[in-house]
């Protein structure tokens, strides 16, 4: 089995965003009230951590193994998805719900693939503390599952029918985790063992909660994180082992199953004016440094130049040569070859030494015309095609015939009707 302490440090590190979002709903006053940040801050927080991992994972050598790679994969998922919140948020888009819950898996992933590559690095262990504790708090303070504990509404029949569903898959996924973990375990692969044990854990914990209204959003959460951490810990099993592929199908699922899981199916009035963005939140110890480092920044939006505050003072530079008005004077004049000037009779008088001007024939005299040539004609236009007539000959052998031009794009899917935003 696992080595305890390990197991357990890793339980909290993939429990935390259950734990912040407990800590956002009933523990507010434990944070200093006088560190706050807005949803827009968090983001660039933990976009800078992630532009500051991708920078370090850049610079690795080449050569790197399967569980770097891996690593890095998992980064620029993450990068990408960031991307995707920043945009949903910045354009008031309903797609920023859905994004927030994607991203929530590629951070389990990441964290997940980081642990498998053995690797200690305390810059990029800073990083990934960053991004994790920013992006967590994020999703849980500004997610779907914080608008609808925000209603105040109990757990209702439908979401009571859906939890129970959950509760019932996650039971099973658990016993397929726990053939994997053992079969890790025996083959000595201890890393992969320790992480689907984890996998377990959470599983097993979505299986037996109560149905009551703060367990069904805890689980919401828990359940990106696993399907994330599982990609993550199966990464290093070709798609050809069969149990491992039988646990991927569960996990697909799992996911795709509309009946089951959290629905974000809220009165469009609570998301409207989009006001509860810039609503303020305490902001965890752990990123109050960066928080305050990044907003002393300012944001700029897509297309924005920065301008500087001052203008910068050149009277102390030295002038450049263009700005000498003794320069001119400095340099010698001198000829350039082939500028000479050209005057219109050698013009004339070249002309006439290199072809003689034609004949003017008069009409009765036909061997002048017949000496001179026929008169060139203009080309004619190609004839249009009449209704009923064949379509012109292809182009010959070796011509390139015109592109027809592409087909119009699909329209959009229509909008969501309004009166609820359902958000899988």
């Amino acid at each position: 089995m696992p080595d305890l302490k390990q197991t357990l440090r890793r339980t909290l590190l993939l429990l935390l965003p259950v734990l912040l979002f407990l800590a956002a709903i009933g523990a507010s006053g434990q944070i200093p009230t006088d560190r706050r940040v807005t949803a827009r801050l968090l983001v660039r927080i933990a976009s800078g951590a992630s532009h500051r991992l991708l920078q370090a994972s850049q610079a690795r050598p080449p050569g790197l193994d399967a569980r770097a790679v891996a690593f890095q994969q998992a980064l620029l998922r993450m990068d990408a998805q960031l991307q995707q919140v920043a945009a949903g948020l910045r354009t008031r888009d309903l797609a920023f719900f859905q994004a927030l819950r994607n991203g929530t898996a590629a951070l389990a992933e990441l964290q997940v693939s980081w642990s498998l590559t053995g690797r200690r690095d305390a810059a990029i262990e800073q990083d990934l503390t960053t991004l994790a504790v920013s992006y967590d708090r994020l999703r849980d303070r500004y997610g779907p599952e914080w608008l609808r504990y925000q209603t105040g509404q109990p757990l209702n029949d439908d979401e009571r029918i859906r939890f129970a569903r959950m509760r019932g898959e996650q039971s099973f996924l658990a016993g397929r985790l726990e053939v994997l973990r053992d079969q890790a375990e025996q083959a000595g692969d201890r890393a992969t063992a320790e992480e689907l044990q984890l996998l377990v854990l959470q599983a097993r914990g979505i299986a037996t909660a109560p149905p009551t209204l703060g367990d069904y959003l805890d689980a919401s959460v828990a359940a990106d994180a696993i399907r994330g951490g599982w990609y993550a810990a199966r990464s290093g099993h070709g798609v050809d082992e069969e149990e491992w592929a039988e646990a991927d199908q569960v996990v697909s699922d799992i996911t795709t199953d509309n009946r089951v899981g959290f629905v974000f199916s809220t009165d469009l009035s609570s998301v409207r004016d989009w006001s509860f963005v810039d609503e303020e939140t305490e902001v965890p110890e752990e990123i109050a440094q960066a928080a305050e480092a990044v907003s002393q920044v300012p944001e700029l939006e897509p297309g924005q130049i920065l301008e500087l505050a001052e203008e910068p003072d050149e009277s102390d530079l030295p002038p450049l040569p263009d700005d000498d008005p003794d320069a001119e004077e400095q340099l010698p004049a001198e000829e350039i070859p082939g500028d000479e000037a050209i005057e219109e009779e050698d013009l004339s008088a070249d002309a006439a030494s290199d072809e003689e001007a034609p004949k003017d024939c008069a009409p009765e005299d036909l061997a002048c015309e017949e000496e001179a040539g026929p008169a060139a004609q203009p080309p004619l236009p190609a004839p249009s095609p009449q209704p009923g007539e064949a379509a012109p000959a292809p182009p010959a052998d070796g011509a390139k015939a015109p592109v027809p031009p592409a087909p119009p794009a699909p329209a959009p899917p229509p909008a969501a009707p309004p009166g609820g935003c359902p958000i899988g």
